[in-house]
């Protein structure tokens, strides 16, 4: 089963339509149902590293593991460009995580460093090159789809040029969001495969308002992108 976890409920509601025989739980957190015929489980986690974190273990802990047989863990939502090139409604996905407010160098770790995990960087699934052949074949034509070096994470909200191109300076990516590199982490330590897909919602002269006038739009294009994964998860690619 594909588990896909957003951070909002307006970057979930139209996957969340779009389910056939849907369950969702009192909480509204959680929902089940079938997406282009194939089992999908949806999590609204809210924004942030450690409700992020939460959602995803919920997901992938033993037990879930044996009830639901998830496979793969999905991280969608929108995302700051910190590079020119990409524009609003661009789709990204990153191939590794930082968690970049993350700083124990004073006592001689390298920066980004998660001690307990040993690790500055977690990498994406290896089933990224197929999501990004297929979202490249089956979006419409207009999106354009990137593969994205890395993915900066911080419980931070970045709405100016200049908080963008500091982290694009210091750690080299091309992306920042609140939630990938925690789920990432959980992911590296339960053993489940991840992957991210990410709409461009403020460029990187974007600010906050940039940022709200994109998500309605970007909802639809990540539940296109969603039904995408679904379908690839039944093939022998996935």
């Amino acid at each position: 089963m594909l588990a896909i976890i957003c951070a909002m409920q307006r970057e979930a509601e139209v996957i969340i339509s779009r389910l056939e025989g849907k369950y969702t739980a009192p909480d509204g957190v959680f929902s089940m149902g079938r997406l282009k015929g194939q089992p999908v489980a949806v999590a609204v986690s809210a924004p942030g590293k450690v409700n992020a974190a939460i959602a995803a273990t919920l997901m992938t802990l033993e037990t879930m593991q044996h009830m639901l047989k998830i496979d793969t863990v999905l991280n969608l939502g929108v995302v700051g460009g910190l590079v020119e090139e990409y524009r609003q409604g661009d789709v990204v996905l990153p191939f590794a995580f930082v968690q970049y407010d993350i700083d124990t160098t004073s006592v001689g770790d390298p920066p980004g460093f998660v001690s307990g995990v040993g690790a500055e960087r977690f990498i994406a699934s290896g089933k990224i090159m197929a999501l990004k052949t297929a979202l490249t074949l089956k979006l419409p034509a207009a999106a354009r789809v990137y593969i994205a070096d890395l993915c900066a994470t911080a419980d931070r909200f970045l709405g100016t040029r200049e908080q963008k191109q500091a982290v694009r300076d210091r750690w080299k990516a091309s992306i920042c969001d609140m939630e990938a590199g925690a789920i990432a982490q959980v992911c590296s330590i339960t053993g489940v495969p991840f992957l991210s897909v990410k709409v461009v919602s403020d460029t990187l002269n974007g600010d906050a308002q940039e940022y709200e006038d994109a998500l309605d739009s970007a909802a639809v294009l990540l539940a296109d992108i969603a039904e995408v994964a679904a379908e690839l998860s039944k093939s022998e690619r996935w």
